[in-house]
């Protein structure tokens, strides 16, 4: 595969680093042009980029006047926000439905604002917080996991997301 693009119309390889969709799946993606090409960004990731600039803005603008931001009441709420992505990824990872792209930028935007509430906690050293944030995702990461075992989607998920990866399947 050339730097310019693949065999019969393959985006390059270091395209998937933005997009990490394979061709088939590219309607997860925008296609944004530039010059003579269409370059595939990931949609989900597309939202989480400006959820994570929106709370820079946010926390820019409202922080000084209101100071109780790094409560645990209102990390309550940072801990469900990515939530809404979770069962969106889980359900059509293991085929029960097909997402859109509206739905996929939005479900980001709270994933990218979460994302960047958890990187905040740790450069205002609230440790406390930071590990309650921490044990959140260990159970987000436990329930994507078996959500996808139960459902019998295992290795069909593997493949969809690592082709040629050979997995032994036990009865």
């Amino acid at each position: 595969m050339s730097e310019s693009g693949g065999v019969n119309g393959d985006p390059p390889r270091w395209e998937y680093l933005i997009a990490h969709h394979f061709p088939a799946r590219c309607s997860r993606t925008f296609a944004v042009p530039w010059g003579a090409r269409r370059y595939h960004i990931c949609a989900r990731c597309t939202g989480e980029v400006i959820g994570v600039f929106a709370y820079i803005v946010f926390v820019i603008v409202a922080l000084p006047r209101y100071t109780e931001f790094f409560t645990p009441q209102v990390q309550f709420l940072f801990a469900f926000a990515p939530l809404p992505g979770a069962i969106d990824w889980v359900t059509q990872a293991v085929g029960w439905r097909e997402s859109t792209n509206t739905l996929r930028v939005l479900t980001g935007l709270l994933a990218g604002a979460t994302m960047a509430d958890g990187i905040a906690l740790i450069v205002l050293q609230q440790w406390a917080l930071v590990v309650a944030a921490c044990l959140v995702l260990t159970g987000y990461i436990l329930g994507i996991l078996l959500a996808i075992r139960r459902s019998g989607a295992w290795a069909r998920v593997l493949e969809e997301h690592f082709p040629g990866l050979e997995i032994e399947t036990t009865p």
